[in-house]
């Protein structure tokens, strides 16, 4: 069963599903996650979150709120008529990448809200949300190379789509 996040609306887009886009969406989540990936490393970064959080993987991919929600719709991992992110369909796409990325749920001491990571980087620490918590660690300095910055940068040109900034 799936585990879901009620986050954020977001309008729907007959642009942001179109074949291609989905395509296109999907191939450059998978080549900027593997990407990323190589960071020397590990850090449980927050799947949805603000993109002027360097903890966010919207800062991480360098790009706005707005547009990776829109690539999570048009992949499939965000539902807008139910709100909800589905856990299950993300996990089995970062699968199919066959790179040592993971997701997991977790609720901060100060929160009602269980909130999804996606653990990226290379190294076995921290091993668990709690001990990056605990120990207050900060994300490595890393965002995506020139190239992968070049990609996002031209998916994200005014009517190729909807993604709005």
């Amino acid at each position: 069963m799936s585990n879901i996040s009620k986050t954020r609306k977001l309008v729907a887009s007959s642009d942001a599903t179109s074949v291609p886009f989905v395509d296109e969406a999907k191939s450059l989540l998978a080549r900027c996650l593997v990407s990323l990936n190589m960071i020397d490393g590990a850090y449980f970064y927050e799947a949805i979150g603000s993109a002027i959080i360097p903890g966010s993987l919207s800062h991480l991919l360098c790009v706005t709120d707005q547009q990776l929600m829109t690539i999570y719709q048009s992949c499939g991992f965000f539902n807008v008529k139910r709100n909800c992110f589905s856990d299950t369909i993300f996990q089995g796409f970062i699968e199919g990448l066959n790179v040592q990325i993971s997701i997991t749920r977790y609720k901060k001491p100060t929160s009602k809200i269980r909130s999804l990571l996606v653990k990226i980087g290379q190294g076995s620490y921290p091993a668990k949300p709690l001990q990056q918590v605990r120990n207050g660690l900060q994300p490595p300095n890393h965002r995506l190379k020139k190239e992968e910055r070049q990609l996002v940068a031209k998916a994200m040109l005014p009517g190729r789509h909807s993604f709005d900034a």
